[in-house]
């Protein structure tokens, strides 16, 4: 019976030995992970391109509202004008109904302009945005995704008016581009 106990105490005293052994192999590996992934950041960090805010260019479209016949367009900054918000309202309703809502940012990783949209009562649930802003023109590539997930690509552009009272809309199909639509949107004194 002392044999048994023995063997059983050396037994486990190999297993804790084993365990901690295990323990500072892991932990070792950790660090070593933790060192290289910080390496791995540090060196394909993304610097940006220009150091002022892309998100300047959104300052015309930043008020009350836009409307066209059907539709109120509203921007408003996010957090120190590093976003815009916006919500698109229909107005042929009473009261007007929110049928999209969300926000652009700038990604400085990728030095780019990115929105994520969702809407409701649309052919797409989501819309992703890269938007840039070229000659007076915002320009953006969306992907639209729909409820069962299938993508379709289009190019939406809006050119502000010279004195900035209006500005149009397009939106065309990227894949057939004789699919298009298109709005004119005037500034409004105050939200719908």
């Amino acid at each position: 019976m002392t044999r048994d106990l023995i063997q059983e105490a050396m037994s486990f005293t190999t297993l804790w030995h084993a365990k901690r052994a295990s323990v500072a192999v892991m932990t070792t590996c950790r660090i070593c992970f933790f060192a290289v992934f910080a390496a791995f950041s540090v060196t394909t960090h993304a610097e940006p391109l220009s150091t002022n805010n892309p998100m300047t260019h959104f300052s015309p479209y930043i008020s009350d509202g836009w409307q066209s016949k059907e539709t109120v367009q509203i921007y408003r900054w996010g957090p120190n004008q590093n976003s815009v918000f916006s919500e698109s309202l229909n107005v042929g309703s009473s009261p007007p109904q929110l049928k999209a809502s969300g926000l652009w940012y700038y990604d400085p990783s990728l030095n780019q302009i990115k929105g994520i949209f969702v809407a409701k009562d649309m052919p797409f649930v989501v819309l992703h945005y890269t938007t840039r802003f070229e000659e007076g023109r915002m320009l953006s590539e969306i992907i639209s995704i729909d409820q069962n997930g299938r993508t379709r690509a289009y190019l939406e552009q809006q050119q502000l008016s010279a004195g900035g009272e209006t500005y149009d809309w397009t939106l065309t199909d990227a894949q057939d581009q004789s699919l298009s639509m298109s709005a004119r949107f005037a500034r409004v004194s105050e939200e719908p």
